[in-house]
């Protein structure tokens, strides 16, 4: 299996992407294995998203909102399973989160190409 590598000159965030992606995968296979259910599941995975978004910012380095938002959505939905509340309060908030994003891409402009023959 070849080695993966993070390039030289990837900065702190790159990193801190990689090292996040590297502890959600073992978390979700560790939670797998433990049959640890839905609620830690989600619980430990917002964890790892706002531990290196927290990282981040403890760096100097900027975090991401919406990194933030995925890991606070996380959290409430872990939560809300976790204390067996009927609402369903995880597929909401997803769906309000892919409506934000949504919308943040929307009303952001393209940048206008040149003209031809400029």
């Amino acid at each position: 299996m070849s080695e993966m590598r993070i390039p030289r000159g990837a900065g702190v965030s790159s990193r801190a992407d990689a090292l996040g992606w590297a502890l959600a995968f073992i978390w979700v296979g560790i939670a797998m294995l433990a049959n640890v259910g839905w609620a830690w599941l989600l619980i430990g995975l917002a964890a790892i998203v706002l531990g290196v978004q927290a990282a981040l910012r403890l760096t100097q380095r900027k975090a991401s909102g919406f990194w933030i938002a995925c890991g606070l959505v996380l959290l409430a939905g872990g939560s809300w399973q976790l204390f067996g509340l009927r609402l369903p309060l995880t597929p909401i908030l997803l769906i309000l989160l892919g409506v934000g994003v949504l919308l943040g891409a929307l009303r952001r402009s393209e940048p206008t190409p040149p003209a031809a023959g400029s």
